[in-house]
């Protein structure tokens, strides 16, 4: 079967949607169906990313920057015909979409084509005509995305065990951590620049002694002063944005970070984790995330410096072997491979969608 991703990977979506969604191409591939990603301009990197997993890329033609993350109607148009082609060369049987801007209008009309259409989605503020729905936003609650469902028979699958992460990260979940080492990062856009405010407040004496290895959005990295930072901030380690953090956070026991999906990715790695949330959606999941136990601490980017710096001390503080051993037990029963099977199993049904047609 033959199955095609749609989705967007840039200075304003991040790369978070290009990831979860890699991981879930690469099960389906292993499914023995053939994958293809389509996707508006995209670095190199990520392409070559594609090519290594045996995933064709197909390009979205760019208008003009007004189209950069929202659609206009005329554009969207013009996407849909293209999309309507490429499935009647493809004969795509399952279209997966992890794009915020895309909603029912775009679906009802593929879905004419007998395609099924997943959505991967963390919000609920869009109506979907789709078959298959996957949420792991844990604030999330059934009868509301009900209510967002066009096809009243839509497969809804919600929660943390729908997440998928590269198993490079539960690789490292046993490496010797040092205790002394904190990983930074705050996603590959970073729009209201909590990094900047973190960097101050690591800038303090009470982090001298602590290795702080930083990892920079490629767009911040071109314009940061590196050495005047580094002059300002004692044993600080500033990393360009890579496709392999695992390198970066393998030994590291202490992670500094917003709740997008590296969250999970440093989740899954064995890391205590302390978060500043990005936006209110960021901050309620972080929040539910700390009542589970699955993260250490959290608050929202609005914070005062002073009372991030000490729930951060806090945290390195009540640091111990006992409560790191409690978090590997909660991680191995929250990410497991039996959801994601049964998931599969349900997605990839080679039966015909007589509802399609």
């Amino acid at each position: 079967m033959n199955v095609l991703f749609r989705l967007d990977c840039n200075s304003i979506t991040g790369s978070g949607h290009f990831f979860r969604s890699l991981e879930l191409a690469k099960k389906i591939i292993k499914n023995k169906n053939k994958v293809y990603f389509i996707t508006r301009k995209i670095k190199n990197s990520y392409i070559n990313l594609l090519k290594k997993e045996k995933i064709s890329h197909l390009s979205l033609p760019i208008k003009d920057k007004r189209i950069n993350n929202n659609y206009n109607k005329l554009f969207e148009l013009e996407e849909i015909s293209l999309i309507k082609n490429l499935v009647k060369k493809f004969d795509f049987k399952l279209i997966i979409i992890d794009h915020y801007s895309i909603a029912y209008q775009w679906e009802k009309k593929i879905k004419n084509y007998n395609t099924k259409i997943l959505v991967i989605d963390d919000n609920n503020n869009n109506k979907h005509d789709c078959n298959f729905y996957l949420n792991s936003n844990l604030n999330i609650k059934k009868t509301n995305i009900e209510k967002k469902m066009i096809n009243k028979k839509t497969n809804i699958f919600l929660g943390l065990k729908y997440i998928f992460v590269d198993s490079k990260y539960s690789s490292i979940i046993n490496c010797k951590k040092n205790n002394s080492k904190i990983f930074i990062y705050f996603g590959n856009v970073d729009s209201n620049n909590v990094l900047d405010k973190i960097l101050k407040i690591i800038s303090n004496k009470e982090f001298k002694n602590f290795k702080k290895l930083v990892v920079l959005p490629e767009k911040k990295f071109k314009t940061f002063k590196i050495e005047k930072i580094k002059k300002e901030i004692s044993n600080l380690y500033l990393y360009k944005f890579t496709n392999n953090l695992d390198h970066i956070m393998s030994d590291c026991m202490f992670s500094i970070g917003a709740a997008g999906h590296n969250l999970y990715e440093r989740i899954k790695a064995g890391m205590l984790n302390y978060v500043v949330s990005q936006s209110n959606n960021q901050f309620h999941t972080a929040k539910k995330l700390e009542s589970l136990k699955l993260i250490n601490s959290c608050n929202h980017f609005r914070e005062s410096q002073l009372t991030i710096k000490n729930q951060i001390l806090s945290l390195i503080d009540k640091y111990n072997n006992s409560s790191y051993d409690t978090l590997y037990n909660l991680i191995d029963s929250k990410f497991n491979d039996k959801s994601h099977n049964y998931f599969l199993k349900k997605l990839l049904i080679h039966e015909k969608n007589t509802e399609n047609k």
